[in-house]
């Protein structure tokens, strides 16, 4: 899809805006007039800079933003102010304390007879080495099959080092199936002796710039020391232990801070008929050190930023309230459970949920709550977006965002959107392919990607030139491989990843205000109703399809749409 074509991707935007628009299968189609108004509205939002001006000042004039530093202070401040000028209301910031996580010093070198130095990072929460560093054999698994089919004890005493390299896919799913490797690697190697942990950056680059994301320690292991290495340099372990064994020193020195304060972001566009029931829209304000958090999460909250902007700009506002959530520290895996824990009475009152946290490339998918997509609404919106590359999946949403994670639990319903990285990360945009020092606005948004690339240099400064002389400079091209270089197919404008975080920017939009028609709290149709099929009833001669509840019987899931609780026992005998 080109420029032009992404602005149609809010065509629907508008039709979940009148008073009247719902999704149940009860009421009206949706008019066209409310088509019109959407169009009108894909053309404004194709016009206007809201979100590239969002990530650029965010970038500029804050930079990284690791929870629990003063950058990260400093970003909720700045938060706050952006929120209360574009005109949201109850502008406002939700404490909550965790155990931040400050990186230190990190170094691996080669020691014996080939003594080189190695590119490593820390992965968030590692524990420290001591002063000295460890110095041990490393024990190489080309896969982490091989490292779980070792046996107890096996690693005593050395550094065991994953090489396994991630698939580079079209939705980011390589991402997701490598990510275990990351996450519990550390401790399946601690379990087998080891008393350090390595692994290959998860990613599908060719620099030495490694890849940063959280691990989870399990209990019932030893807690070690655990960093990424650059691609390059995993691959050079690779040669070196064919010619024998291999030694190295690792040091990290990385500190805790128990009881950090952090805080979640709120702002809120107050709905007409129903402001007690809300719709949810988020990203994280927090983002890794390694770079300026461009993309991750930066873009995200640009997206839910800028769709409150177009929300707030209906010449009717929406039924419902539209809250906008810029959660604290998803990083480190807290924000979201603390915001749940906040809002634990207020869960039957959120309609609808998602979070922008996978870059801002274009959208091919949609996945709505259960249910949905089988609406009229649903069916409307895929007639709409279809001639665009993108669908309405039929498999319902089954996760929104980390940072709502525990809202689901709770019974809150999901939309998720489902992107296509084309250029130098197909792979959801979590990898750096670009390997010479450009200064295109697409390479530098995708060196602070989500568990990649966490650059050490300034993302927007690099060789000199400030993020807006970048973006309205430079044009590169997308080469043949999918990388970004001089020559192939494709060129990337200067404001091409400013109109791709529009793209998701109006989509997510769209699903908002979708979303805010979600039949979760109707009026009430009383009466005695007769079973039609597994998932329709009928009360006084009127058909009602049971919204959510299209599993077979012996699976079906019923939520209160009111009590703040999900009943997942509750199923028919």
């Amino acid at each position: 899809m080109d420029g032009q074509d992404l602005a149609h991707l809010v065509v629907a935007v508008a039709l979940a805006a009148s008073a009247g628009a719902t999704m149940r299968a009860t009421d009206a189609p949706p008019s066209e007039s409310l088509v019109v108004t959407a169009s009108s509205l894909g053309q404004k939002a194709l016009n206007d800079p809201a979100a590239f001006d969002f990530v650029e000042a965010l970038t500029t004039e804050i930079g990284q933003r690791l929870a629990g530093t003063e950058a990260h202070k400093r970003a909720v401040v700045w938060a706050e102010a952006k929120l209360k000028a574009a005109g949201l209301e109850n502008v406002h910031s939700e404490p909550f304390s965790f155990q931040a996580w400050i990186r230190g010093a990190e170094s691996v070198e080669i020691v014996g007879s080939v003594p080189q130095h190695l590119a490593v990072t820390a992965l968030g929460a590692s524990v420290a080495t001591d002063v000295n560093g460890i110095e041990a054999e490393i024990s190489l698994f080309r896969t982490y099959d091989d490292l779980l089919a070792a046996a107890p004890g096996s690693l005593s005493g050395k550094i065991a080092v994953v090489t396994q390299r991630m698939v580079r896919t079209q939705d980011g799913s390589g991402y997701g199936a490598a990510n275990q490797i990351r996450r519990y690697g550390p401790s399946e190697a601690a379990r087998r002796g080891a008393v350090a942990y390595l692994l290959r950056s998860l990613g599908t680059d060719s620099h030495r710039l490694p890849h940063t994301g959280a691990l989870n320690y399990e209990d019932g292991a030893p807690r070690i020391p655990a960093a990424a290495l650059a691609i390059p340099d995993a691959d050079q372990l690779e040669r070196l232990t064919a010619l024998g064994p291999v030694r190295i020193r690792l040091l990290l020195t990385p500190t805790i801070q128990e009881n950090a304060p952090s805080w979640n972001v709120v702002g809120e566009i107050k709905g007409t008929e129903r402001p007690d029931e809300v719709v949810l829209i988020s990203g994280h304000l927090d983002s890794w050190d390694l770079g300026t958090g461009a993309t991750d999460d930066g873009a995200g909250i640009a997206i839910a930023f800028g769709a409150a902007r177009l929300i707030a700009g209906l010449p009717q506002r929406p039924r419902r309230t539209t809250r906008v959530v810029l959660f604290g520290a998803e990083e480190m895996n807290f924000s979201g459970a603390a915001y749940a824990q906040a809002h634990e009475g207020e869960t039957g009152k959120i309609v609808v949920a998602g979070e922008a946290d996978f870059g801002a490339r274009n959208v091919y998918s949609v996945q709505l709550p259960r249910g949905a997509a089988d609406s009229d609404f649903g069916h409307t919106l895929e007639r709409i977006i279809t001639p665009l590359g993108a669908n309405v999946d039929r498999r319902p949403a089954l996760g929104g965002g980390d940072d709502i994670r525990e809202l689901q639990k709770a019974g809150v319903p999901a939309v998720s959107l489902r992107f296509i990285d084309r250029g130098a990360a197909p792979d959801g945009g979590r990898t750096c392919s670009a390997n010479s020092p450009v200064r295109a606005s697409e390479r530098h948004l995708r060196t602070s990607c989500h568990g990649g690339a966490r650059q050490r240099h300034d993302d927007f400064s690099n060789g000199g030139q400030g993020i807006a002389d970048s973006w309205k400079r430079a044009r590169y091209h997308q080469g043949g491989n999918g990388r970004l270089g001089r020559g192939g197919r494709g060129t990337i404008e200067p404001r091409a990843t400013g109109r791709q975080a529009q793209s998701k920017m109006k989509t997510l939009a769209l699903i908002a205000l979708l979303a805010l028609t979600s039949p979760a709290a109707g009026q009430d149709i009383i009466g005695q109703a007769s079973v039609i099929d597994g998932d329709t009833i009928e009360v006084h001669g009127q058909r009602i399809r049971l919204w959510g509840i299209d599993a077979p019987e012996s699976d079906q899931l019923c939520r209160d749409p009111i009590v703040s609780h999900s009943a997942a026992d509750r199923r028919r005998p």
